[in-house]
């Protein structure tokens, strides 16, 4: 059964619905839990799945002036927490693939299904990408009131999100208008210390797939992913062609057949060390 959030506006801040093992979704930086919404319906035929918006984002205001990774991942426990969730398998994309890592990390992830993640790049690279983002943030701002017109037209979607999809005019007007919407609410950029840098993560315990669109043009892989292989040495790496930075829009049906394959994988193997136990 699909279990919405209370609120159906776009600043809604959660989705928890269905039933079966626990997953949670991570959205990248100023976007929302609705990025996910595409392949939501087929999930929770098999998973109790927990998509919370992300602090600093539309519907989850910061309640400090600054805001640390640290921080993203504490309002993200307490999600789980509330959820009933002690561990999950989780996903996330950009930013969101950054903190399903630092949640595995504090022992709550079954699994990690990491999707272009932040943070494997120098400082230097870090800071030209997170200028980038904030750059589309801002033009994003600007026309706001123009929005809901612009957005029923093909063109203008793939425009509006040449740089994260392939096929942006996939998108509903609907959906395009709430994204966007979320894109110039999110305060994120204004509230993160510094640039984020990720921290080696040694023995996790935990398998790790990092997942990276070869036509990523956020994070390209080269240069700026490459560094995720020092940091994850026992993770397994997949390439994934025809999508931009953010999948789920070019592609839900194909990101949603990777997480539930490698769940599934997950799981077997968890039973064949067990029994050979």
């Amino acid at each position: 059964m699909l279990i919405r959030s209370s609120q159906r506006s776009v600043d809604a801040p959660v989705f928890l619905g269905g039933d079966g093992e626990p997953v949670v979704l991570l959205h990248g930086a100023t976007m929302s839990w609705q990025v996910w919404e595409p392949m939501l319906a087929s999930l929770v035929e098999r998973h109790r799945v927990l998509a919370p918006t992300l602090l600093a984002h539309i519907g989850n205001p910061a309640p400090t002036l600054v805001v640390t990774l640290d921080d993203l991942v504490d309002a993200v426990e307490s999600e789980m927490d509330r959820a009933g969730f002690g561990t999950a398998h989780i996903a996330g994309n950009s930013l969101g693939g950054l903190v399903a890592m630092e949640l595995a990390r504090r022992g709550r992830a079954r699994s990690v299904f990491a999707i272009s993640p932040a943070g494997g790049w120098t400082p230097e690279g870090g800071d030209g990408i997170s200028r980038k983002v904030a750059n589309q943030q801002w033009a994003t701002r600007r026309v706001r009131r123009l929005i809901p017109f612009m957005m029923r037209f093909d063109w203008a979607r793939r425009h509006a999100f040449r740089d994260v999809a392939l096929r942006a005019d996939k998108i509903s007007p609907a959906a395009a208008v709430t994204s966007l919407r979320a894109t110039a609410a999110a305060t994120i950029f204004e509230r993160i210390t510094g640039v984020v840098v990720a921290r080696a993560y040694g023995e996790l315990g935990v398998p790790v797939l990092i997942a990276w669109p070869e036509e990523d043009r956020i994070i390209p892989l080269r240069p700026h992913g490459m560094g995720w292989r020092a940091l994850v040495p026992d993770a397994r790496w997949i390439e994934i062609g025809g999508v931009g930075h953010v999948p789920m829009i070019d592609e839900p049906d194909l990101v949603k057949r990777l997480l539930t394959d490698w769940i599934g994988a997950v799981k077997r193997s968890t039973r064949t060390r067990q029994r050979a136990t």
